[in-house]
């Protein structure tokens, strides 16, 4: 019988399968409750799988945003459409019946988790890279006037 952890390696090792390329599933060095999926073309791009403790029997898919300086996690947010102010953008969650199969998770991932954390992941990219910019430019005014 396998732990909890183990049955998680698997599923997330079957989910980066059937997911195909670019998606591969990511060996950690020990054996912890959630697992992850990394997208091998966009390395920030990332599906953490665990199972779902509050629903036996469900697994939860999530984006990750911890693609900061030393893999700190990155807050987004947006301008309101209409306007009027700024909204904190946060990634989707999904769950998903395991009984249902495999195909109905890899489903789930495709349509109700990637566009819109592709889009969230794209929106905190430009923000770190915003801020390595800014960050160079400060640098770059000390040293002229060290």
């Amino acid at each position: 019988m396998l732990t909890e952890t183990q049955q998680t390696i698997e599923l997330a090792k079957t989910i980066a399968i059937a997911l195909g390329t670019p998606w591969q599933y990511v060996e950690q060095d020990e054996p912890y409750p959630t697992q992850y999926i990394r997208n091998a073309e966009n390395r920030d791009a990332e599906i953490s799988v665990r199972l779902d403790y509050s629903k036996k029997g469900y697994v939860a898919l999530s984006g990750s945003l911890h693609i900061g300086k030393n893999r700190q996690y990155v807050e987004v947010h947006e301008a309101g459409t209409d306007g009027t102010g700024w909204y904190k953008q946060t990634v989707p969650t999904v769950t998903v019946r395991l009984d249902r199969g495999i195909a109905a998770v890899v489903q789930a991932i495709k349509a109700r988790l990637l566009p819109e954390y592709l889009r969230i992941l794209a929106l905190a990219q430009q923000k770190v890279a915003d801020e390595k910019n800014y960050h160079s430019k400060v640098r770059g005014i000390l040293n002229r006037l060290a």
